[in-house]
């Protein structure tokens, strides 16, 4: 008879952590009636199984867990990753002594709850049009952009598996900019959009440097925290990435249209 049961385990659990104690019984006498306890098969479950193989998944899930042959103690020798690892199921046997040996099977359903360890980041600097950028993301914005117009956006991630633990929150931080410009761009603190207040004027200041701030919603971690230079442009030259810090010899200028971020492809689970 084949019977199922479920465990929660945190992740970034202790090596070597018992997690469940499992009960066999049977009705025969003697030798008949004695057993051990093993484990007959193992799946994982990815997190985001995209590009992950077969093997990786076999060779992670077939070391994990280890069952005591006599007292039925379940446990888990290696500390799981919720980001890469959603759950388990671990099919164990109890197989008597008797000839033929009799067996009876359960099915452990093992999954792994999330934990707040994972640091917001910014992404890897990329303009609109997909080019790299590795010296930072420089925005700029044309002088005769108007009152609340989009100028560009922020992105980051946290690599943390559940809403409740990767939320991302966008703030500017103006501590050392004068109080009569401090205002002049503000980021809207769910999506990341950057917003001008205001107008402009290039001839009184020509450049802003934002203290750009990610957090996630628990506020159990420091925040990442990038600086943004956002300079002015002459009129009409609207979200101009520009490709580093000197804009001397061997620098790029791509004018890419009113909206730049950042971006990155997240990491497979598995691979």
């Amino acid at each position: 008879m084949l019977t199922s049961l479920a465990v929660r385990l945190a992740e970034n659990n202790a090596v070597d952590s018992a997690i469940l104690q499992l009960t066999a019984t049977d009705l025969d006498l003697d030798a008949n009636a004695d057993y051990d306890y093993v484990i007959g098969d193992v799946t994982a479950y990815c997190a985001d199984a995209t590009g992950s193989g077969d093997d990786d998944v076999t060779s992670v899930s077939s070391r994990a867990f280890h069952v005591d042959s006599r007292s039925g103690v379940l446990s888990v020798r290696v500390s799981v990753d919720r980001e890469e690892y959603s759950h388990f199921r671990i099919t164990v046997l109890a197989v008597d002594h008797g000839l033929p040996p009799q067996t009876g099977s359960t099915i452990v359903e093992v999954v792994i709850d999330d934990v707040n360890d994972q640091q917001p980041m910014f992404l890897s600097p990329r303009n609109a049009a997909g080019n790299g950028n590795k010296l930072g993301l420089e925005l700029a914005v044309a002088e005769d952009a108007t009152d609340g117009q989009i100028v560009g956006y922020l992105k980051a991630i946290d690599r943390d598996a559940t809403l409740a633990n990767n939320r991302i929150s966008y703030y500017f931080r103006f501590s050392q900019t004068p109080r009569d410009e401090s205002a002049k761009y503000v980021v809207d603190t769910d999506t990341g959009e950057i917003r001008l207040i205001g107008r402009l004027d290039r001839e009184r200041r020509s450049k802003y440097i934002l203290a750009a701030i990610s957090t996630e919603a628990a506020l159990s971690k420091k925040p990442e925290v990038i600086l943004l230079p956002v300079f002015t442009n002459a009129a009409g030259r609207v979200g101009e990435v520009r490709g580093g810090h000197q804009h001397g010899r061997g620098s790029t200028d791509r004018t890419i249209g009113p909206r730049t971020s950042v971006e990155l492809h997240p990491r497979s689970c598995c691979g």
